[in-house]
Order: structure tokens, then C-alpha cells, then sequence
């Protein structure tokens, strides 16, 4: 091959890897996908803020503007609302444990012990992350009303929320929580 048909062919090697998105820093992107399914560590209103500020310093070069915009959605509901796991998660971690589960069975009923140990660490896995998302909601779930309040303050306080969208924020977690009875 030419030095020229070797430079045409890379330049368009070059243009159709282009096309892909790739972000500027992995690492990065593999914090923040992990972050968003693992279980949270410590208080509960604290891991919210946590989130909220990775997606925020994410916006631009990790998320495009309408993936920051659902996962900024689904972070804030979580503060005025009582949110479980989401369907999605709960139907793909079950397919996962089941597939384990089907892998295990499998390789125990061929003698393929590489096939019982990849499922059983596949089954592990999926129920591990299910037991740490349900856990993770669980407690966020219970948060009550002034914890959320306060929350919803703090945000506004590290620039995360404006202050009308606080207000819309502080109306909804009133209308969901009546006042407490202490």
C-alpha cells in the first residue's frame, strides 16, 4: 500500500470514529454510571446533593443536555417525592439474576464449572446491586418532610437549584408531605 492510500484510509478511519461520542474522561463516566446504580453511603439527603453535583459538573462533557436534564429530573424527584426503584432497573436486575440463576443450572447439568462459577458471580452481582438500589430508595423514601426542606435549601445554597425552582420544589414536598406530627 502507498504512504497516500495509507493516509486516505486513516483519515477516514479518523472521520468514522468521529461520528461516536466518546467521553473526555472515562473515568468519569464509569464514576457516574456506577454512582447512579449503587447504593448510597451515609445520609441519605447528603447522597442526593452528592448526585446531583456529579450530574451537574457532568452536563456538557459526559451527558448531552437531555441526559442531564432526565437524570437531574429523576435526582430532584427524589427529594420532594417518595420514588421507588424504577421498573426498567427492577425487570433488567431480575433478567440478570434469572440469567445466573440459568447459567448455573446449565453448567451443573453439562459439568462446566467455568459456566456454574461465571453465573454465580453474575446472580451475585445482579443481587447485590437490586439489594443496594432498594435499600438506597428505601431510605431516601424515608426522609421526611424537613429533612426534604432542608435538603431542597442546601441545593439552592450550592447553586444547584434556582430559587424559583426551589420554591416549585418546596411546594410539591409540602403537598406530599402534611405537616409532621412530632
Amino acid at each position: 500500500m502507498r504512504s497516500g492510500d495509507a493516509r486516505a484510509a486513516a483519515a477516514a478511519d479518523d472521520v468514522t470514529l468521529s461520528r461516536f461520542r466518546m467521553p473526555a474522561n472515562q473515568d468519569r463516566a464509569l464514576h457516574l454510571l456506577f454512582r447512579t446504580i449503587s447504593r448510597g453511603a451515609g445520609d441519605p439527603a447528603d447522597d442526593l446533593i452528592a448526585r446531583l453535583k456529579e450530574v451537574e459538573d457532568a452536563r456538557g462533557d459526559l451527558l448531552a443536555d437531555d441526559e442531564y436534564a432526565a437524570w437531574r429530573n429523576m435526582l430532584l424527584k427524589q427529594v420532594v417525592e417518595r420514588v421507588r426503584v424504577p421498573l426498567a432497573w427492577q425487570l433488567t436486575l431480575a433478567v440478570c439474576c434469572l440469567g445466573g440463576l440459568a447459567l448455573i443450572i446449565y453448567g451443573a447439568l453439562v459439568g462446566h464449572g467455568g459456566a456454574v462459577a461465571g453465573g454465580g458471580a453474575g446472580l451475585v452481582v445482579a443481587a447485590y446491586l437490586w439489594y443496594g438500589l432498594e435499600r438506597d430508595y428505601a431510605a431516601k423514601r424515608a426522609l421526611g418532610r424537613d429533612a426534604r426542606l432542608q435538603t431542597i435549601e442546601r441545593l439552592v445554597s450550592m447553586q444547584l437549584v434556582a430559587k424559583a425552582e426551589a420554591d416549585e420544589l418546596r411546594s410539591r414536598a409540602l403537598a406530599a408531605f402534611p405537616a409532621e406530627t412530632g
